[in-house]
């Protein structure tokens, strides 16, 4: 699926794949969907840059190069191998799998607490193992950041709002050095195996702390109480050595859609009784056992979903669907319509609506179309009410 994103040859694909497997990617930068990453190419005994700009349909829509063929502006073993770093053989770019992440959600709880400048406190602190952890700590603490490739990435009206002192908290943290980590914990998380999280401080059954140990350094995040439903629903989404179950007593395998039908792949749970317990708004922990959702929504627990249920799924469960749905692309983000304007045999005018090329839509589940080969895409609303308007050749003329 990758290697149809950007032209390339056998050759270069070859080349990219190597370039990945033997670690010459080497720092990653993003924000939002451009891409900065550095290549190390062994055999030119060269580092290079690659520039990469992603589209609305996660298509490179731009790219770069430094090395000779870049410049030249065509395609080189380096973008194989950026490419393949950013899609790791998923249908979601990095930039979109970090927007869900545990590591987005556990670090803006610690910049709540701690506030967004770069500092340690009662709440997070980077206790480095190596003298490579050293250096990151001083990278993320004390050194002073650029944050113009950040503020490029951002539109005129959040840029005004953020130099007035008015942005989103969502923004400001972004622009953060907290972003910054959180981002290297998800590339550390992908990239290596070496990431593990534990858990400290029970009090007297609820855990304090999460402790992410990783090889150069450690990192303690302190959790109130009222933070914990924030964060257990990402929880769910890496190995956490205390499980979250969001459907209560079920647990989703893997969701397929086939034939205008969603099918969900569960099984039931069960845990022991008499294990104490902490009420978390919409979760219960359950000593020993994990956390538990408190309700567990009826539709949830239908096998199949049929054709008229399909908007209402799409739409409630958007967490749910990301991380089980197989095989599609499932984009939550309104998506402008585009409209393909022709004219039939009869001299009627035709106005069909598509996303991103002429009669992509295979089916359309209002707001949500579907497009065979890709996935699910909300749908902005359309300047006509169905994806196909008829206009009468009299009503034209008129």
């Amino acid at each position: 699926m990758e290697d149809s994103r950007i032209p390339l040859s056998f050759e270069e694909q070859q080349k990219g794949e190597e370039l990945y497997k033997n670690g010459s990617v080497k720092e990653v930068i993003f924000s939002g969907s451009s891409y900065q990453i550095e290549v190390s190419d062994r055999e030119l005994d060269q580092d290079f840059w690659v520039m990469l700009q992603l589209g609305a349909q996660n298509e490179i829509s731009d790219h770069f190069c430094t090395c000779s063929k870049g410049e030249e502006g065509i395609s080189c073993a380096h973008l194989a191998a950026a490419q393949k770093r950013i899609f790791l053989g998923k249908e979601v770019p990095l930039h979109q799998r970090y927007v869900d992440s545990f590591w987005r959600y556990l670090l803006q709880i610690a910049a709540k607490h701690q506030s967004l400048k770069p500092q340690e406190g009662q709440y997070f602190e980077f206790r480095p193992k190596t003298e490579k952890g050293k250096a990151k700590k001083i990278e993320f603490f004390e050194t002073k950041q650029d944050d113009s490739f950040k503020l490029s990435t951002l539109s005129t009206e959040e840029l005004s709002l953020y130099r007035s002192g008015k942005a989103h908290f969502t923004t400001r943290f972004e622009i953060s050095f907290w972003s910054d980590i959180a981002k290297w914990l998800l590339n550390l998380y992908e990239t290596t195996k070496e990431v593990k999280i534990r858990f400290e401080g029970f009090d007297p059954y609820l855990p304090k702390k999460i402790v992410i140990d990783c090889i150069d350094a450690e990192l303690v995040c302190a959790l109130d109480k009222k933070d914990w439903p924030l964060v257990i629903p990402s929880l769910a989404s890496v190995d956490s050595p205390i499980p979250v179950y969001e459907l209560g007593d079920v647990k989703i395998k893997k969701i397929t859609y086939k034939n205008q039908q969603f099918i969900i792949d569960s099984e039931p749970i069960s845990f022991k009784e008499g294990h104490p317990t902490v009420d978390l708004d919409e979760w219960i922990y359950v000593h020993e056992e994990g956390f538990f959702a408190k309700k567990s929504h009826p539709l949830l627990a239908e096998r199949v979903i049929e054709q008229d249920k399909i908007p209402y799924f799409l739409e409630k469960f958007p967490h749910i669907i990301s991380r089980f749905l197989e095989k599609y692309t499932y984009d939550p983000n309104p998506t402008p319509a585009k409209y393909q304007l022709l004219f039939s045999k009869e001299g009627n005018l035709v106005i069909a609506a598509y996303l991103f090329s002429p009669k992509d839509i295979t089916q359309y589940f209002a707001p949500w179309a579907f497009i065979e080969n890709k996935g699910f895409f909300r749908v902005a609303k359309m300047t006509f009410s169905r994806l196909i308007t008829t206009i009468s050749r009299e009503q034209v003329a008129d």
